[in-house]
């Protein structure tokens, strides 16, 4: 959300191809180190057991319903639309293109971030 505030002022001041390389940059510096110590490779290194084990476990319980609502009831609900649409039309237009729009008008940097983040 904030970086339809910062990536066109970035892309303005140094130009699109160094805009779109600290872009780049950016995102591998985030995402790297969140890959690298927050992913974890087996299910021991959260405490939990092995696939096998977990077979053994489950074979000695009897198997329990999840809670929740069916597929078929929830995609019969007006609810559901109702969400998917506020989700589309309400959140992707006003998050990508509004903080844009606001700095062609003149909007300064600092209303729009205001804005964006109540």
């Amino acid at each position: 959300m904030l970086g339809g505030l910062i990536i066109p002022r970035v892309i303005e001041s140094i130009g699109w191809q160094n805009g779109y390389r600290v872009l780049g940059l950016s995102f591998l510096l985030l995402s790297l180190p969140l890959g690298l110590f927050v992913i974890v490779n087996t299910p021991m290194e959260v405490g939990l057991l092995q696939e096998t084990a977990r077979e053994k476990n489950d074979q000695a319980q009897a198997p329990r319903a999840i809670p929740g609502v069916t597929f078929s009831t929830a995609i019969k609900s007006p609810v559901l639309y109702l969400l998917f649409a506020g989700l589309l039309f309400l959140g992707v237009p006003s998050a990508c293109h509004t903080p844009g729009y606001c700095l062609r008008v003149g909007i300064p940097h600092i209303v729009i971030l205001a804005l964006f983040l109540k």
